[in-house]
């Protein structure tokens, strides 16, 4: 018994060592540059970024939720003085995931938690850029991977991301888009079942981040495969073992991406791009570019320039090594480049006005403003790009490619003082604000009840989180997801009783209240309409003793209002999703079924016999094909 569990532990610590002996120890440069890129918070700065509010409401909102034991958000139950709001429908589910570990793990403040969540971005970011490298570039040169993950942690609009634009959810697409596009190209050459599996489970986490950089992501890849592709033959491996399992992937979130397309039309979206200096083809404007300017109102995006700048002298730099060089002692695939260059070169001209006539044919595209969507996917699609310049520069022994060396140096440091050029010195360094507003959620998750937006006067507290005269907080949210229906602006004059009447009289009593449920009994002599404090949306199910009817969408700031006849009533009103989330839920379980049979060895020729031999089957049980059937 002692020798064998002596030899298990051997054999562990072989393995161990075995592991270890393969881990490129390059990656260790990871470390100082995290620390500098954390150097401000770990003196204990917080930053007050232009989406802090909506970050800490938001991871507010899902955190209280999965308390409840509601494991997938759904309403947001909080917002408006309790109406509540529509909004995880179509922010994406995955960047409040990765706060629940902090927030409901650990049981950190909210604030500390986001931005915990944020730098768990920035080194799953690095390390998919280290592995999107490794398989460009072959395990030869095994500094570049680790080179290029420090550059992505410095690079100036990933920062930009995090400290003051403070976008989660596409900083999460970010960090999750090398490893989709690794796995992408890691399937095209691989005959094998286990590498489509990889690609069909980066290709289900990177949709669930951000509907938006998924849409220009996925129309990049798709693009870039058709115009690199040289043959027929060449396509369809791409469609295959490329583009097929990606939209298995991306199906398999149909329960989520459906409602997030399918109901946008329920809320006012218009908001987005109702100035026209919010149109995506003027954030960036080709004859503004040579003064280093931008012709847009928000200050920050000035900072965008530098970093658009050096994608661009990547893109060009590559291409014009690529077309000159070649190959580099057949280390490095061309034909890998040539996708990252085609799917840079279309991200920034979405970014440009280069793209208005685009805009013109499909003018929705506004609304997802892509002059930021597409510096996030430039970033990452450049970065590798850079790395093969800088190999090509490196170990050319040719002569003619010696004076690219020094500008390619040169250019490598520019970025990394760059990060601190163009996003340190815009970021709001607070420390008592988000102190303040950590106090604030916990009083009021403390309380149990709504806050009285009744006690006046409101003071405006980080855009959408407001106080009050009794010194609690009021979460508003968005403007873009207000429903419909909810037409009036601002908050609520104060905080509504959960169920009054609106026409006639009686007894209401209050059975239940919780997330995503509501539950009254009503005695009334004389029925009428009841308003109750949520706000109408389609995806709240009425039901009066026992009876499915339709709230009334015409109530005072968007409240529900449910019709009750005389006597005594019981209504239940229950969140069961939208007719879209339902379809979606639908089309999700079929891919799921279909991916399980295609892991087992099913194909669909032998799918189609077993469903048609059960068929069969069950004719003739029925006697529906003629043939009788006798007991034994």
């Amino acid at each position: 018994m002692r020798s064998a569990l002596l030899s298990a532990l051997f054999a562990w610590g072989s393995s161990l060592a075995a592991a270890v002996r393969r881990t490129n120890p390059w990656l260790l440069l990871i470390i100082p540059a995290f620390y500098l890129v954390t150097l401000h918070l770990v003196d204990g700065r917080y930053p007050i970024s232009h989406s802090y509010a909506a970050n800490v409401l938001w991871s507010y909102e899902w955190a209280e939720q999965f308390r409840h034991g509601i494991l997938y958000p759904r309403w947001m139950e909080h917002t408006f003085v309790g109406l509540g709001s529509p909004t995880f429908h179509f922010y994406g589910p995955f960047c409040m995931y990765a706060v629940l570990p902090f927030s409901v793990g650990l049981g950190l403040s909210m604030s500390t938690s986001v931005l915990l969540s944020f730098w768990a971005a920035l080194l799953v970011m690095a390390l998919g850029m280290a592995r999107l490298t490794g398989t460009l570039f072959g395990p030869r040169h095994r500094w570049l991977p680790a080179l290029l993950a420090v550059v992505t942690l410095l690079s100036p609009y990933a920062l930009l991301d995090v400290y003051v634009r403070g976008a989660l959810a596409e900083i999460w697409a970010m960090a999750l888009l090398p490893w989709l596009l690794a796995a992408l190209l890691h399937s095209i050459d691989s005959p094998g079942r286990a590498a489509r599996f990889a690609l069909i489970a980066a290709a289900a986490a990177f949709a669930l981040c951000h509907p938006a950089l998924l849409l220009l992501g996925s129309v990049c890849i798709g693009l870039s495969a058709l115009i690199t592709s040289r043959g027929w033959s060449e396509l369809v491996r791409w469609i295959r073992r490329g583009l097929v399992p990606l939209l298995a992937g991306f199906s398999l979130d149909a329960f989520y991406l459906v409602s997030a397309i399918g109901d946008q039309k329920h809320v006012q979206i218009q908001e987005l791009t109702k100035h026209d200096n919010g149109l995506a083809f003027n954030r960036l404007l080709v004859q503004e570019l040579g003064r280093l300017s931008l012709k847009t109102p928000d200050g920050f995006d000035g900072s965008m320039v530098p970093a658009f700048l050096f994608c661009c002298l990547a893109t060009v730099a590559a291409l014009g090594l690529l077309r000159r060089c070649g190959r580099l002692d057949g280390e490095v695939r061309g034909r890998r480049i040539s996708v990252l260059l085609t799917i840079a070169a279309i991200s920034a001209m979405m970014m440009t006005d280069l793209s208005r006539g685009i805009y013109a044919v499909f003018p929705l595209l506004n609304t997802i403003q892509f002059a930021w969507r597409g510096m996030a996917v430039l970033t990452v699609a450049t970065l590798p790009l850079w790395g093969y310049v800088l190999l090509l520069t490196v170990r050319s022994k040719r002569r003619r490619d010696l004076p690219w060396r020094i500008p390619v140096c040169l250019i490598t440091l520019w970025i990394s003082t760059q990060a601190f050029a163009t996003t340190m010195a815009y970021t709001n360094w607070d420390k008592a604000a988000s102190e303040k507003t950590d106090a604030l959620l916990a009083r009021m998750r403390r309380a149990g009840r709504e806050s009285d937006a009744g006690a006046g006067p409101i003071r405006d507290f980080m855009g959408l989180i407001h106080i009050n005269a009794a010194d609690e907080a009021i979460l508003e949210d968005v403007r873009e997801y207000r429903p419909l229906t909810q037409t009036n602006e601002g908050l609520p004059p104060r905080t509504f009783s959960p169920v009054e009447w609106m026409t006639g009289k009686g007894a209401i009593m209050t059975i239940e209240w919780d997330a995503g449920r509501r539950q009254f009994a009503i005695d009334s002599p004389t029925g009428g309409q009841l308003l109750v404090r949520t706000t109408a949306w389609l995806g709240w199910a009425i039901t009066v003793n026992g009876k499915r009817t339709v709230g009334d969408q015409a109530g005072d700031w968007g409240r529900m209002i449910v019709t009750v006849p005389p006597g005594h009533s019981h209504v239940t009103i229950a969140y069961r999703g939208t007719p879209s989330q339902r379809v979606g839920t639908l089309l999700s379980l079929v891919v799921l079924l279909l991916l399980i049979a295609y892991a087992i060895g099913w194909r669909p020729r032998k799918i189609l016999t077993a469903v048609s031999r059960c068929w069969l089957r069950t004719e003739r049980r029925s006697g529906r094909d003629g043939v009788e059937s006798f007991p034994p």
